[in-house]
């Protein structure tokens, strides 16, 4: 029969003081950890939320681009010959647009009543109507470019007043709704977030 051993208070004590340190050192480590994310989530969220406005204002410059080009080298399909005025211009012109998803494209013309506009998919519409807010419109359609807060949301715009050689002249606003591109953002800070918050626990249970 093999003698029982016993531990000693030494051993004991040291078995105690190894499980401290062991539960101290995996605090330590899950707060570093934890500090890292958080501070990885927040420069994630910050550059995301800077690329939303530099999307917006990519979007709107280069569709002022191609209507400027459209504008000088296009000619009437009815006619083959130059546009006389901004009304037919802009009605063509919309008409082969295919706009981005938080986008509209914005028509006001001397020669023709009311507005033009296409919309894209995602444009916001709880509620709100940009062709229907008097004063937001004449600042689109009156300001060379801008931000400014809505109802749904922050916009940016540009426009490009037409002034033809013949016929009366008109204006063209680009404008991007910023909203659902920055919901995109969100959801990806937040995947993130569970993601990282997954790999954190795994990462202290590991240790």
């Amino acid at each position: 029969m093999r003698p029982l051993r016993l531990r000693s208070e030494a051993q004991t004590d040291l078995a105690d003081v190894g499980l401290e340190r062991r539960v101290v050192h995996d605090a330590h480590l899950g707060g570093d950890l934890a500090i890292g994310l958080a501070a990885l989530i927040v420069t994630v969220d910050s550059t995301l939320q800077a690329s939303v406005a530099r999307e917006a204002n990519d979007q709107v410059q280069q569709e002022v681009e191609e209507f400027a080009k459209f504008a000088a080298d296009g000619r009437d399909p009815q006619t083959a010959a130059s546009f006389v005025g901004t009304g037919r211009l802009f009605e063509v012109y919309l008409s082969r647009q295919r706009p981005e998803s938080t986008e509209v494209l914005l028509t006001r013309a001397a020669d023709e009543p009311g507005l033009l506009e296409v919309r894209g998919s995602r444009v916001p519409s709880d509620g709100y109507d940009l062709a229907a807010d008097r004063e937001m419109l004449d600042r689109v359609l009156g300001e060379t470019s801008g931000v400014a807060q809505t109802p749904v949301g922050e916009i940016r715009w540009g426009r490009q007043h037409v002034a033809p050689q013949t016929g009366p002249s008109g204006d063209i606003a680009v404008v991007v709704f910023l909203e659902p591109l920055a919901q995109d953002a969100r959801e990806t800070t937040r995947l993130m977030t569970w993601v990282g918050l997954g790999s954190l626990l795994l990462t202290t249970v590991i240790a």
